[in-house]
């Protein structure tokens, strides 16, 4: 088998000196192109595979790059990978995923063992609200992209949404559709991402006129059993929304469950719009209005710029927005 080929076995093919074999293979001697040529023919024909852990010591690379992400249940991070991995894979590099599970502690963790592994970048999907291991990470030398996250206090690449005007588009077409009792059904709040959703939401009912009770506003949310439990005190309220407006896909897993055990009907009993792509959302009878997010696209653009960051070894911070598209279904009313 290929690992059991000796660079000694490939000198003697080859009929060259066992370091010459080894500056071919390092490529950090000048070495005839002749004779570059003769030794990388042998080497295919006996299916000689060097040793990356010991490549990757003489070059101070790994070849390997990390991803840590919120939720890898999350079908949204799970596209994310497939799109990242799809990019780096290309360019020679492994991937290695880890879950925060939503805890800045372990987040942490996380990228303080990914730094001390010698990765060669990390792409990272925070929930911390504090700057400080990132900036060590970056501080260290280590090139690292935010996806799906802004952090302030950090100076570093980032691919982001535009979620401002995605909620500010979701919220309008509730309200072009005549709603005005309509609930948020927030994701968690210590992040960007949750923060200028629920933002941009106030503000565009607020400019509307409309004075939502306090009760439309969901706490900060993780997890669908948390949206769940806020969907069923809030549509057992005295004043019940006629919409809600889900700010990601878990949230609107969570709510569609509790709407289930009530016995409501999306568009009969209430209308409801989401964030991201719901992969199950063709199943659905009526289909839920979501804005689009495409998530295999973001992890693409994250790779590509880690790989650059990587090749120059040094990186200007970089700031992709990338738009989510609307896709109408059949789940909101017109009252």
């Amino acid at each position: 088998m290929a690992r059991n080929v000796t660079i000694r076995e490939i000198a003697r093919a080859a009929g060259v000196s066992v370091s010459t074999v080894s500056r071919v293979v390092n490529d950090n001697y000048p070495v005839s192109q002749e004779v570059k040529d003769r030794v990388n023919q042998v080497m295919e024909q006996l299916h000689y595979q060097p040793n990356a852990i010991a490549q990757s010591l003489r070059s101070s690379r790994s070849n390997m790059i990390g991803l840590i992400v919120a939720d890898l249940s999350n079908q949204f991070f799970t596209n994310a990978m497939k799109g990242l991995e799809k990019v780096v894979a290309n360019k020679g590099y492994s991937l290695v995923v880890a879950s925060s599970d939503g805890k800045p502690e372990k987040e942490r963790q996380l990228i303080r063992a990914m730094t001390n592994k010698r990765l060669d970048a990390l792409c990272i999907a925070s929930v911390d609200t504090q700057p400080d291991t990132i900036n060590e990470a970056i501080q260290g030398g280590t090139p690292i992209v935010l996806m799906d996250r802004e952090l302030e206090g950090i100076e570093t690449s980032q691919v982001c949404w535009n979620d401002a005007e995605s909620a500010r588009i979701l919220t309008n077409l509730l309200l072009e559709n005549g709603h005005r009792d309509i609930a948020i059904v927030n994701v968690t709040l210590t992040h960007s991402v949750g923060r200028n959703r629920l933002n941009a939401f106030r503000e565009t009912v607020n400019n509307a006129g409309i004075a939502l009770p306090k009760g439309f506003i969901s706490p900060s949310c993780f997890s669908s059993d948390e949206a769940y439990r806020y969907v069923m005190k809030i549509m057992n309220g005295k004043r019940r929304p006629t919409a809600l407006l889900c700010a990601n896909n878990v949230m609107a897993a969570g709510a569609l469950k509790a709407l289930m055990e009530l016995g409501l009907k999306i568009y009969d009993d209430v209308s409801m719009v989401s964030f991201g792509s719901l992969e199950w959302n063709h199943f659905m009878k009526p289909q839920i209005t979501n804005m689009e997010l495409n998530s295999c696209e973001m992890g693409e653009r994250a790779g590509a710029i880690m790989a650059d960051m990587i090749e120059r070894q040094q990186g200007l911070a970089t700031r992709v927005v990338l738009s989510g598209r609307l896709v109408l279904g059949e789940s909101v009313r017109r009252i």
